[in-house]
């Protein structure tokens, strides 16, 4: 398990260097520049040789590869620079929203991980059984979770199903017997029964 960790955080580097590296150039190339965004949010319209000097002094000039590694350099040590819009570090603005981030993305993993079925008991399945037709694979979740009589929970199911443009019919089928696309529907019917 630990070897799978460190290859998946190892195939991690290349995104991040990819996305941070088209995120970088999409940014170089638009209309303007920081430099023109922090005169026109003051409502100024700048001297051309004095928006020059500031555009030098940032190295905006420089070749965009020797920008990005200046900035990846940054970067790596957490010095993200200085905010044009707000005038003071980036990390200050992070500091400041980072709690709100955290709490949004703890309760999202919640959810996801609820949602996702970690809540499984012993015996359940987790997967399409071929000796299993479709009908008591959607009924596991209604039994061990709503403690649902057979009965009732044959009109769940079926709810469930024409929500996802399958017919009753589905129910009595076996996993074989169904399309790719249509085993997709019953699994997204099982998931909305949670």
């Amino acid at each position: 398990m630990l070897v799978y960790i460190l290859k998946r955080i190892l195939h991690l580097i290349p995104v991040l260097l990819g996305v941070t590296f088209l995120t970088f150039l999409l940014l170089s190339v638009a209309p303007s520049d920081p430099v023109t965004m922090k005169y026109l949010s003051m409502g100024v319209s700048g001297d051309q040789e004095v928006m020059e000097a500031e555009r030098e002094e940032l190295g905006l000039n420089d070749p965009i590869l020797v920008r990005y590694g200046k900035w990846m350099a940054h970067a790596v040590r957490g010095d993200f620079g200085e905010s044009v819009k707000y005038g003071h570090s980036v990390q200050e603005e992070m500091g400041k929203r980072l709690p709100k981030t955290i709490t949004l993305a703890a309760c999202s993993l919640a959810l996801a991980v609820n949602k996702a079925g970690f809540r499984l008991e012993p015996g359940e399945i987790l997967s399409f059984s071929p000796r299993m037709t479709i009908g008591e694979y959607l009924y596991e979740p209604l039994r061990n979770y709503e403690k649902m009589s057979r009965k009732d929970a044959e009109k769940v199911i079926e709810e469930h199903l024409s929500g996802v443009g399958l017919s009753g019919e589905y129910m009595s089928r076996l996993p074989h017997e169904l399309s790719g696309g249509q085993l997709q529907r019953v699994a997204i019917a099982r998931a909305s029964i949670y």
